[in-house]
């Protein structure tokens, strides 16, 4: 028993490292984009239908793509995109960055023009996104 409760925790570590690591990409998209093309806008807030943007399928993609290669991890995978989604509109609503002078280049650069004045935000829509993610997932890891 004790055994097996360790491998769970020892899966669940790789998944939230790998989550780490993710995060990390994208942050490093985020700033490369700033220092880089300072001046364009990020190719994935274009919206594609509605609501849905590049970063709304970019959630389905990567949680299908977490889900097939963490299978037994279905609930932990939903808890934390629903914490992830918590967590971002909370932290672009205190814009805790940029409210200091010398981070307020962040918000300039990233700001996005579906949301005047934020540029890290929240959407219910990446939440739906993310369970479609793992049920593709669930799909492509036992049924094809």
């Amino acid at each position: 028993m004790v055994l097996k409760s360790f491998s769970y925790l020892e899966g669940l570590l790789t998944l939230l490292l790998s989550i780490f690591f993710s995060i990390l990409l994208i942050i490093l998209y985020k700033i490369s984009k700033c220092y880089f093309y300072p001046n364009t806008t990020d190719p994935l807030l274009r919206n594609i239908y509605k609501s849905i943007d590049g970063w709304t399928l970019s959630h389905f993609f990567y949680f299908a793509y977490i889900t097939y290669i963490f299978p037994t991890y279905i609930y932990e995978l939903i808890l934390l995109g629903i914490f992830w989604e918590l967590f971002e509109e909370l932290f672009g609503l205190l814009g805790l960055i940029y409210k200091d002078q010398k981070y307020k280049w962040i918000k300039d650069c990233l700001e996005d023009y579906n949301h005047p004045g934020r540029w890290w935000y929240g959407k219910k829509e990446d939440i739906l996104s993310n369970m479609l993610g793992i049920l593709y997932g669930l799909l492509l890891r036992y049924f094809i």
